[in-house]
This record gives C-alpha cells, sequence and structure tokens, in this order.
C-alpha cells in the first residue's frame, strides 16, 4: 500500500494485489493535484497491466483530472494493459458523457440508463 497526499484535499493510495493494482481517490482532482494522481496511475502502470481506479470517494474534478485519466488509459493500452474507473461519482459521469469519454474509457459498471433496472445482480 502507498499514500499520495497531494497538494489539496486530493488522498491517493494504492493497494497491490495478484495482477492488479487498485488506486483509490478520494477528495478533488484538480489543477494543483492532477499532477499528483499522473504520477501516481503512471508509476503504477509501471508495475501491473490491469490498474482499477476507485472514484467513489472523488468529490471533484476538472479537465486536468480527466487528462490524467484519459493520460493513464493511453498508457495502459500502448503496453497491452487497461485502467478500470470503479464507482465514479454522478458528476464524472455527467463530464465523462458531456465529453464523449465514456466511450473511450473503461468503465466498472459500464453506464447504463438510469431509468433502466440493473440486471447484473448489483441492484
Amino acid at each position: 500500500m502507498r499514500n499520495v497526499q497531494g497538494p489539496t484535499d486530493l488522498v491517493v493510495q494504492v493497494d497491490r494485489g495478484d495482477g492488479e493494482a487498485t488506486v483509490t481517490v478520494s477528495g478533488e482532482v484538480d489543477l494543483s493535484s492532477s499532477t499528483d494522481l499522473r504520477t501516481c496511475l503512471r508509476e503504477t502502470l509501471g508495475e501491473f497491466r490491469r490498474v482499477v481506479v476507485d472514484l467513489g470517494g472523488l468529490t471533484f474534478i476538472d479537465s486536468s483530472g480527466l487528462s490524467a485519466l484519459v493520460d493513464a488509459h493511453r498508457t495502459a493500452r500502448a503496453s497491452g494493459g487497461v485502467v478500470v474507473l470503479r464507482d465514479p461519482p454522478a458528476l464524472l459521469r455527467r463530464l465523462l458523457a458531456i465529453t464523449s469519454l465514456d466511450s473511450l474509457l473503461v468503465l466498472d459498471p459500464p453506464a447504463t440508463p438510469s431509468s433502466a433496472p440493473s440486471t447484473d445482480g448489483r441492484g
């Protein structure tokens, strides 16, 4: 496990498991903290081909944060890996939809229309 405390209200924790790492992001990802997230993701992708980014604790993200996620996605794809965004909050889902990044980035669970009930047993 590795913790990174950013210059603002950003906490990034890396947990290494069997064949994958989980990067848990809590707080705000903005211009002043996105560099910390980008660096952490690059370092983690240097060790693992599959990286899950748990965004359940994310409270804010701007375009520099989105850029860090896209950069991680491209880095992983270039080496045959994958970055999976887990539990993105509604604010991030809206940004991904507006920017069409929801069709580029891998989301877990995948985006579904809010009116449709889930069929995968998750609720």
